[in-house]
């Protein structure tokens, strides 16, 4: 990590299928086992962490054999973007603007990529060769006050490097960040559970914003951004 050695085709190719082949296994992990997720905190009135979600009854009647009856709620979750229409947003509507680096260091073209998994399609930036990048898409959907929102994101390991790294998303026009997460180095691979609850309604078409700030080689992968129900 923190090296911008060139890759060549070959090599660059067999590294990126490596590390997708590592991020589904830890991302299955992580979908199946809560003890992925942030324990959360707090930025004003928005919570970080996993949302607040209907749990099994486990007081339902007996029945004839004694066994009691469990009703699993399994959360609906609706997409509020789809990941291929992210692009990199102008300054002027940058939430993180005040930080971004000089133009040279700003990820653009290959850096930025939507991809398909076997678990839907993510979005990645990838850092091997700059170090900021914020990208907005618009609404599929409208979201209203009250609301649970809750956003993914996995990165690959993270062994040196000039840190802590940030990872946020925000929504509206203007931008109001929702989640953001300080992550500090070294850093195992891992995924990142963000929720918040809405705090205000807003129309499909509005804007949604993913971004990373991170100093080296390294991949961020955008793997939810969607309303619990």
């Amino acid at each position: 990590m923190g090296s911008n050695t060139l890759f060549d085709k070959w090599a660059l190719d067999d590294y990126q299928s490596s590390t997708m082949r590592k991020r589904s296994l830890i991302v299955l992990a992580c979908l199946a086992l809560t003890a992925c997720s942030e324990e959360g905190h707090h930025h004003g009135d928005h919570q970080h962490g996993l949302p607040d979600v209907p749990t099994p009854d486990v007081n339902t009647p007996d029945v004839a054999d004694g066994t009691d009856i469990v009703e699993v709620v399994v959360p609906v979750l609706t997409a509020l973007v789809d990941m291929v229409a992210f692009v990199p947003v102008e300054e002027a509507g940058d939430p993180w603007s005040d930080k971004a680096p000089a133009p040279d260091d700003i990820c653009t073209g290959e850096d930025l990529k939507a991809e398909t998994t076997p678990d839907g399609d993510w979005f990645d930036i990838h850092t091997e060769f700059c170090s900021y990048s914020t990208v907005t898409a618009p609404l599929l959907v409208d979201i209203s006050e009250g609301d649970a929102i809750q956003v993914q994101v996995y990165f690959s390991s993270i062994v040196d490097g000039d840190g802590p790294y940030t990872v946020g998303t925000a929504l509206g026009e203007p931008a109001a960040i929702f989640w953001e997460e300080s992550v500090s180095v070294p850093a195992e691979e891992t995924v990142l559970t963000g929720s918040w609850t809405a705090t205000t309604d807003l129309a499909a078409g509005q804007p949604a914003f993913f971004h990373v700030s991170n100093h080296g080689e390294n991949i961020w992968s955008l793997i939810r951004f969607a309303r619990v129900e």
